[in-house]
C-alpha cells in the first residue's frame, strides 16, 4: 500500500519526484490481500480471542485498513486524482450483444462454456444458447432496473410475477433487498412490455426466454450454467463468474472488456433514462434508490464519466444543418437536442 501514499513507512514525506500508484491500484492489492488471507483458512472478520486475548482473522477486514483506504481516497481525490469508473454500458452496445445471440446455429448446437477469461474467444465456439438467454436477463434488468449485480444475481423465481393488463404483458420484480434499503421498504418494479423497435433492452421479453429456456420454476433465476450450456441449479451464479462470460462476450463483438464491470449497467442505464427517456434527476433517484436530497450527488458520476464514448464530436456541436437519422422511439422526434443517432456527413 505504501506505493500509493505519499508517506513513507518510517513517516518521512515522499520526494515529489517519486511516481506513486494510483487509489484504483491500492483497492486491488486490498482485494488481493483479502482474498489471499481467506484463501489460508482465516475466517473473513478480525476479532479478539476470548482466550489469548489476540486478534485474530482476516487484517484487511480491520476498522484501521478501512479507515486508511477511506483517507487515502480522501487524500488522492483532494490531489486532483481522478477516479475511473466501468465505462457505461450503451443501449447499442446491448444491442450487439442481443443480435449476437440471435444467430440461429446457438439454439441447435451444444457448445462447450469456458470457466476463465479468454483472450481471443472464438466466435463460433464460445458459448450455448442457454447461457446466453440468461446474460441477456441479467444484462437488461440491471440496466433498466439500475441494479448493482449482486442484486440481479440474487432474484429468485417468487420475486417476480407476470401479469396481462389491458396494455400488455407487466412484469413486477420485488427485490428481497437492495444496498440502498438495508432496513426494508422496497419499492416493487412494474415493467410493462417494451415496444418492439426496443426488444433488446424489455425485462418482460428477457425473463419469458429465459425462463422457457431453462424451465426455472422455483430457487435463483441466476444459477451456473455447466460446461454443456445446462443449468446446474441450487446455487446463483457468482459476480465473478458473471463478469468472465461478460467479457467475453464483449470480446466477441470487438469490445474492450477490460473497460466494462458490474457498475456499467447502472451507469449506462441512469444515462438512458436521462437522455432518451427524458426523466429528471429526482424520477431516477426515486428509480434506482439515490436519495433525493441532493447533498451528495453521486448521481453525477453515473451521468457524467470522462471515460465514457462520446455521443457527438467536438467539434460538430454547432453543426446547425446536421439531421438525426434515426428517431426517438419515445416521442417520434428527429431532433439532436436529447442525443438522437446523429447522422453520417
Amino acid at each position: 500500500m505504501h506505493l500509493c501514499d505519499d508517506t513513507n513507512l518510517d513517516g518521512t514525506k515522499k520526494s515529489p519526484d517519486k511516481l506513486r500508484s494510483s487509489y484504483s491500484h491500492a483497492e486491488k492489492l486490498h482485494a488481493a490481500y483479502r482474498f489471499g488471507y481467506k484463501q489460508h483458512g482465516l475466517m473473513d472478520t478480525w476479532q479478539e480471542s476470548e482466550v489469548t486475548r489476540k486478534m485474530l482473522g482476516n487484517l484487511m477486514t480491520s476498522p484501521i485498513v478501512s479507515k486508511y483506504m477511506s483517507s487515502l481516497k480522501c487524500h488522492k481525490v483532494q490531489s486532483g486524482e481522478t477516479p475511473t469508473s466501468s465505462q457505461a454500458l450503451t443501449k447499442e452496445d446491448i444491442h450487439l450483444l442481443y443480435n449476437f445471440t440471435r444467430r440461429q446455429e446457438y439454439k441447435l448446437v451444444s457448445r462447450s462454456i469456458p470457466s476463465k477469461l479468454q483472450k481471443n474467444p472464438d466466435h463460433d465456439n464460445w458459448s450455448g444458447y442457454c447461457l446466453f438467454c440468461q446474460l441477456q436477463f441479467i444484462y437488461v434488468i440491471s440496466f433498466i432496473c439500475l441494479l448493482w449485480i449482486d442484486e440481479a444475481l440474487k432474484i429468485q423465481a417468487k420475486d417476480i410475477d407476470i401479469l396481462y393488463d389491458k396494455h400488455s404483458l407487466l412484469l413486477t420484480l420485488t427485490l428481497p433487498f437492495r444496498k440502498t434499503h438495508q432496513f426494508s421498504n422496497i419499492k416493487p418494479f412494474h415493467l410493462q412490455e417494451f415496444l418492439e423497435e426496443l426488444k433488446h433492452i424489455c425485462p418482460v421479453r428477457a425473463y419469458m426466454e429465459w425462463v422457457s429456456v431453462s424451465n426455472i420454476e422455483e430457487g435463483y433465476l441466476c444459477q451456473r450454467v455447466q460446461a454443456n450450456d445446462m443449468v446446474q441449479g441450487i446455487e446463483p451464479m457468482s459476480s465473478q463468474q458473471f463478469l468472465v462470460h461478460f467479457h467475453n462476450h464483449l470480446s466477441v463483438i470487438g469490445l474492450d472488456a477490460m473497460q466494462y464491470g458490474g457498475h456499467s449497467f447502472r451507469h449506462g442505464g441512469c444515462q438512458w433514462l436521462h437522455i432518451e427517456c427524458r426523466w429528471p434527476l429526482q424520477k431516477i433517484c426515486e428509480w434506482g434508490g439515490w436519495s433525493q436530497e441532493f447533498s451528495n450527488l453521486t448521481i453525477v458520476k453515473y451521468l457524467i464519466s470522462w471515460n465514457d464514448n462520446p455521443r457527438f464530436k467536438w467539434e460538430n456541436f454547432f453543426l446547425m444543418n446536421q439531421k438525426a437519422e434515426v428517431a426517438c422511439v419515445m416521442c417520434g422526434r428527429k431532433c439532436l437536442c436529447y442525443g438522437s443517432v446523429p447522422a453520417k456527413l
